[in-house]
C-alpha cells in the first residue's frame, strides 16, 4: 500500500500488487494462434512504492509547475494544456488514431479480409486490432485484425477482461 506525502497525493491511498509473471501468451502467428515458442508477459509492469515516490512523483509535480507557469494562470489554457498532454501520452502508447487506421487497412488485405480468430469474414468497419505483446505497441509484426465479439472472447478467455 503507497501513501502519498506529496499534497497533490494526499488523498489518495493506493494499492499496487505485484504482477504475476506466470500469466503468459505467445506472440501469435498468421493463423491467428500463438506459437509456444515466443512467450511474453501479459500483466502490466506496476510501479512499486519506491518507484512511485522517487521516479514519478517528482517527474510529475515538475510536470504541474511547467503546466501551471506556461498557463499564467489561465485556467482555460491549463486545460488545454493538460488535454493536449494526455491527448499526446496515449499516442506514444498507441500510435495516432490514422496510423492505427492505416494499419487496419493492411492487416485486413493481408488476412484477406477474415478474422485472426475465428475464420469469419471481417466487416468492413468495425474489425479490431489485437496486440500479440502491448508492449511492442501496434505494428504489422505485432497485430492481428478480428471481430470484436472475437476479441472479447479471447480477452476474457485469458483473463485479461
Amino acid at each position: 500500500m503507497i501513501v502519498s506525502k506529496n499534497p497533490i497525493f494526499l488523498s489518495q491511498t493506493c494499492h499496487r500488487p505485484e504482477p504475476d509473471l506466470r500469466d503468459s501468451r505467445a506472440i501469435h502467428e498468421p493463423s491467428g494462434r500463438f506459437p509456444k515458442s515466443k512467450l511474453m508477459t501479459t500483466v502490466g509492469p506496476r510501479l512499486t512504492a519506491e518507484q512511485i515516490e522517487k521516479l514519478f512523483q517528482p517527474i510529475f509535480v515538475r510536470l504541474i509547475a511547467h503546466l501551471e507557469a506556461a498557463s499564467g494562470g489561465d485556467s482555460k489554457l491549463l486545460w488545454a494544456l493538460r488535454r493536449k498532454l494526455a491527448k499526446e501520452l496515449i499516442y506514444l502508447e498507441r500510435g495516432t488514431p490514422i496510423r492505427r487506421k492505416k494499419l487496419k487497412q493492411q492487416k485486413f488485405i493481408e488476412q484477406k479480409g477474415v478474422c485472426a480468430i475465428c475464420g469469419r469474414e471481417l466487416p468492413e468497419r468495425g474489425a479490431e486490432l489485437d496486440r500479440a505483446d502491448a508492449f511492442l505497441g501496434y505494428t504489422p509484426q505485432n497485430t492481428r485484425l478480428v471481430h470484436h465479439e472475437c476479441h472479447v472472447a479471447d480477452q476474457q478467455k485469458k483473463n485479461y477482461a
